[in-house]
């Protein structure tokens, strides 16, 4: 690190720690530290290559920003704001739909469309329809994704008899959410804003609308990446690494 940034980073802190939660602001000061070390030891002979600061530290860091940014991280907040980022119940539907589809890896691709469609930005879109049938838009791109996918990974099924089971699944999962949801942090009324039961007719507008449009996008073209896919599926590192590699490729994360 430059002496510049870390002045730069030096002087930030006096003029805003009373504003930075404290465990922020012990782990800023921790990680500086271990590179000032780095610093010193690197004209070392005997100096081998190792991570600058243990994983520990990375780890407090990112789960203590976590908590308190907003955005697209999952979890609970104190207070919804109505026009940011999914409604609540998004992503534990999703989580169990995931979980009784027993496919949990398929998870992020599927949640990068449903960001896509409902909350491009983080901003919930302006898109009458899909604000008065948000279930069935969650359902439709959940579908879609996982046909998408059982193809690539070579399902037995045809197209047209794998998307009908998925769908049917799909709904009958859905109808027994608030079921299977333990809602923690909200009143249930707030957490379930926006909630319908979804029909097999919303599902199958959702299905149109996500095959003639809401496909051309990133989050389809992890999907489409089959090439990717295929090179790992019959090797030793498995479907798994292919996930993780084609998640950073498109989403930075999975690695």
């Amino acid at each position: 690190m430059s002496r510049s940034i870390e002045q730069n980073l030096l002087s930030l802190m006096p003029t805003h720690g009373s504003q930075l939660p404290p465990r922020l602001v012990d782990t800023a000061r921790t990680l500086l530290t271990h590179l000032r070390k780095v610093e010193d030891y690197a004209g070392s002979t005997t100096y081998r290559a190792k991570a600058a600061y243990p994983p520990r530290v990375y780890k407090r860091l990112y789960t203590h920003l976590d908590n308190i940014l907003p955005g697209k991280q999952p979890g609970f907040v104190k207070s919804i704001q109505p026009d940011i980022g999914l409604h609540p119940w998004v992503r534990g539907v999703l989580a169990v739909l995931v979980a009784e589809f027993r496919k949990e890896e398929y998870g992020k691709f599927v949640l990068a469309g449903i960001e896509y469609v409902i909350a491009p930005g983080s901003r919930r879109t302006r898109d009458k329809w899909i604000l008065s049938h948000l279930p069935a838009t969650v359902a439709g791109i959940f579908v879609v994704s996982m046909n998408r996918l059982e193809t690539i990974l070579g399902s037995e099924e045809s197209e047209v008899d794998s998307l009908f089971v998925l769908l049917e699944k799909t709904l009958d999962i859905m109808d027994h959410a608030r079921e299977n949801l333990d809602v923690k942090g909200l009143g249930s009324n707030e957490f379930w804003a926006g909630w319908t039961t979804p029909t097999v007719g919303d599902v199958e507008a959702a299905i149109k609308r996500a095959t003639s449009g809401w496909v051309d996008a990133d989050w389809y073209a992890a999907l489409e990446d089959t090439s990717l896919l295929e090179d790992f599926v019959d090797s030793d590192l498995g479907v798994a690494a292919a996930f993780r590699i084609i998640g950073y490729k498109y989403h930075g994360y999975g690695v």
